[in-house]
């Protein structure tokens, strides 16, 4: 604060000290100082309908149990990537950790996160996948209780994946199948 104005203020409350003891009929309490502006009315609360409010609570409530830590369950995504035609079995190893940050950032962290991929170029050939890596993307709650993510926000609204969460159970939802991720603390 600039040292003329911090003077000002000190100078005018020591004359309105003084002004107050010599004259003890005046109420300061109501005084206005020069140059302020008239009170502005409070705006008017604004009111949710009971509906907008049940989705607001269950949009916060959702988002509230999707922040945290979580890791993956190698036996779920296994059979998930195995059905899906991904890998050529069960079986994944190592360690996906998946953070959610409130406010929209999700944060996958693979660990030799390994699995036998299958392709078919010409015929069916099996090739070691090994994850080392880390990704972040932007999730978006759903209207449902869901959140997707993606890249951008316009690339999580249009994911065929969903999550659901259910306390210390995050459950992954694509093509038609599921897989789940439990929290880590």
């Amino acid at each position: 604060m600039p040292t003329r104005r911090i003077f000002c203020l000190v100078l005018g409350a020591a004359l309105a000290l003084s002004v107050a003891g010599c004259s003890p009929s005046i109420d300061l309490s109501q005084a206005k100082r020069v140059g302020d502006a008239p009170a502005a009315e409070p705006e008017p609360a604004q009111t949710l309908s009971a509906q907008e409010q049940k989705e607001a609570d269950r949009a916060a409530a959702a988002e509230s149990c999707f922040v945290g830590s979580w890791v993956a369950d190698n036996a779920s995504f296994g059979a998930l990537f195995h059905s899906a035609g991904v890998a050529a079995n069960d079986q994944i190893t190592g360690v996906m950790r998946v953070t959610v940050d409130p406010g929209g950032t999700i944060t996958t962290a693979y660990t030799d996160w390994t699995f036998d991929r299958q392709e078919f170029v010409p015929v069916r050939t099996i090739v070691p996948y090994i994850q080392n890596d880390i990704i972040t993307q932007v999730y978006v709650l759903g209207d449902d209780g869901t959140f997707s993510s993606g890249a951008d926000e316009a690339e999580a609204e249009e994911s065929d994946t969903a999550y659901v969460c259910d306390g210390d159970k995050l459950t992954m939802q694509v093509l038609g199948s599921t897989a789940t991720l439990t929290r880590s603390y």
